[in-house]
């Protein structure tokens, strides 16, 4: 399968499959307010205009030059870790004579390096993030999410909405995200990644001039594990025809240890095949909940079940979901279902090859845990997984959290 090689926090894969190329820039900095809004502000007015090209259509006209450069950004929570991702994709010099890609690497520096932070930037920048907080209020289940996290943790950074808090949006000046700014690109950490039709020998001295404002000396601490408090539960009061039911578990364990990757075979299991555990048991052979599902927060070393439920049978969905997790831990599970987990998985990996993000998603958790790790030698990983080991993951799991956002429950 196809493999980065690795030049230091530059990341370049050669591939004649994609007759474009990719870079995507992710700067990692600390997990926490106010930092996180103003990296979600900066992620709007940096891809849209800059100090030398201060109105959008001069962005229009430069993408067009660069025979149809695409600009994106995104924000995303790692752990203790916050990354502003910059990506970029345009046709390889390869295909050109007048090398539009290399004119878009400086032209996404000079971006970066040069921005316009002024008043008008900030003031649209902050209309576009509080537009996005409001449709993740708005919604039942993604409110839930939000919600579940800040009580499993408090304190912690997990209990920081990656997209930022609307209070601290509306507070912050044109100084401090100036101030801040320049202060990230000095100490956080970075990675880029570039997958397409290059020659690294050619590439990586190109990349390297460009983006040298960067250093590839800084550090920034991203996975842990969760170890939560006490047991807790919350409730929303809203308006809706079902109840969403967020229930979160520590797994105890950290995305670098050796059995992590039980924990993840567990959670499929569990909760996202067609015959998972969940899906069988709760919605197919009792009809309690909607839907159902499970899924990990791989840096913080979580595990969250997701269910749309008549606020009536929470106490009986459960009590159920505490079965399915039993049977794990006790190994009373057909040797099939881990099987179908691991095939899922594999074939997972092998159709990744074919999808730049997810390529560059996998080898980016695996610089941040510093494995040198491959699709290959993960799937391998995986194909090995015994039921004894899903069992022995699973008895460290503990429930932290269950919430709920629906109609009041009944007297």
């Amino acid at each position: 399968m196809e493999t980065f090689q690795h030049f230091g926090r530059f990341h370049l894969l050669e591939s004649e499959k994609f007759k474009d190329i990719t870079v995507s820039l992710r700067i990692l900095g600390e997990n926490k307010e106010p930092y996180v809004s103003m990296r979600n502000l900066l992620a709007q007015i940096l891809i849209d205009r800059g100090a030398h090209y201060p109105h959008k259509r001069d962005l229009s006209v430069m993408c067009d030059v660069c025979y149809g450069l695409t600009i994106d950004s995104k924000t995303t929570a790692y752990g203790k870790a916050h990354s502003l991702e910059f990506k970029f994709k345009t046709i390889s010099d390869r295909y050109a004579a007048d090398k539009p890609f290399e004119k878009a690497v400086s032209f996404v520096a000079d971006l970066l390096r040069y921005p316009l932070i002024n008043e008008a930037t900030l003031s649209e920048a902050k209309v576009n993030v509080n537009a996005s907080l409001l449709r993740y209020q708005d919604n039942p289940s993604q409110y839930a999410m939000i919600q579940a996290c800040a009580l499993a943790g408090k304190g912690s950074s997990l209990a920081v909405f990656s997209q930022g808090k609307k209070e601290i949006v509306d507070s912050i000046t044109v100084d401090q995200l100036e101030e801040y700014y320049r202060r990230m690109l000095k100490t956080d950490r970075f990675d880029l990644f570039a997958i397409g039709d290059f020659k690294s020998q050619e590439l990586l001295p190109r990349l390297r001039s460009e983006f040298a404002f960067l250093s590839e000396a800084n550090q920034t601490q991203s996975a842990y594990s969760n170890l939560g408090l006490t047991y807790q539960t919350g409730h929303s009061e809203r308006d809706v025809d079902q109840a969403n039911l967020i229930q979160m578990y520590s797994l105890n364990a950290e995305i670098f240890d050796s059995e992590y990757i039980a924990h993840r075979l567990a959670c499929v299991m569990l909760g996202q095949l067609p015959n998972s555990l969940l899906f069988a048991e709760v919605r197919e052979a009792r009809s309690l909940c909607y839907s159902i599902y499970s899924s990990m927060i791989q840096f913080d070393g979580l595990l969250t079940i997701s269910t749309g439920i008549d606020i009536e049978k929470q106490a009986e969905v459960e009590a159920l979901i505490e079965v399915q997790i039993d049977r794990l831990k006790t190994g009373n599970v057909d040797p099939k279902l881990l099987r179908t987990a691991q095939d899922m998985l594999i074939s997972s990996l092998k159709s990744a090859t074919d999808d730049v993000s997810s390529l560059i998603n996998f080898y980016h958790q695996r610089a941040l845990t510093i494995q040198d790790e491959t699709l290959d030698s993960f799937a391998q990983r995986l194909s090995e997984v015994k039921i004894e080991d899903i069992r022995q993951a699973v008895s460290k799991w503990r429930k932290l959290v269950a919430y709920t956002v629906g109609k009041k429950v009944s007297a």
